[in-house]
């Protein structure tokens, strides 16, 4: 078991989440850059997981202040709507990402400036997308600048735990999981991140109470 005093300001010490339970998380303790951002993004869910029990919220998504959800396709441009109408077996939905290109150097609100996005690959032909592989990654190794594999919402329940910043599990069973993929008159939301010159970044978790307001 982690011992919580070796990171005071991460979480506090009346807080008991089952995280502390996971010894490889230790792991990452102490450690620079991404390995502090990863502890942190993953005690972050795991308070929030108490506190959405607690308040009865019906689906919690993680995001970092450099992403919003874009419910286009939903009717009443309505993220509520669209988990309101996920089949109960499913526990998890996974939104695809769309990344920013930023066109100027001078954007100063960049969630209302900037137009351009890259599609996630998964919204691409696979000729479309190997076609412009080259000229789309600009000698970047990797499609997207930082991850290509999305965000996901979970359906709060018994025994749920993070998985990393991108995914939920759970304790007793293997999560259900669908992806909320764009086909010719289905739902779109996508995830959109503005992953472009910003020095600090802090993440926050979206819950979803289906019968009443979005926190």
């Amino acid at each position: 078991m982690a011992n919580r005093d070796a990171v005071p300001k991460i979480l506090p010490k009346d807080l008991v989440v089952t995280i502390w339970n996971e010894t490889w998380l230790a792991g990452f303790f102490f450690q620079p850059c991404n390995h502090e951002l990863f502890v942190k993004h993953t005690l972050n869910m795991e308070m929030a997981i108490v506190m959405a029990r607690e308040a009865g919220v019906d689906w919690i998504i993680h995001l970092d202040t450099d992403e919003l959800m874009h419910p286009a396709g939903t009717s009443e441009y309505s993220l509520r709507r669209l988990l309101e109408d996920i089949p109960e077996d499913v526990d998890m939905v996974v939104f695809p990402k769309y990344e920013s290109n930023v066109e100027r150097d001078d954007v100063k609100e960049p969630f209302s400036e900037v137009s351009m996005f890259k599609k996630n690959y998964d919204h691409l032909t696979k000729e479309m997308y190997f076609g412009n592989y080259k000229e789309a990654t600009r000698g970047n190794p990797n499609y997207c600048l930082t991850y290509g594999n999305g965000k996901s919402a979970a359906r709060v329940q018994g025994h749920l735990r993070s998985n990393g910043a991108h995914r939920w599990h759970n304790y007793m069973k293997s999560p259900k999981e669908m992806e909320v993929i764009k086909f010719e008159g289905s739902p779109q939301v996508n995830l959109i991140s503005l992953k472009w010159k910003w020095k600090w970044k802090m993440s926050f978790v979206l819950m979803v109470l289906i019968d009443g307001t979005t926190t």
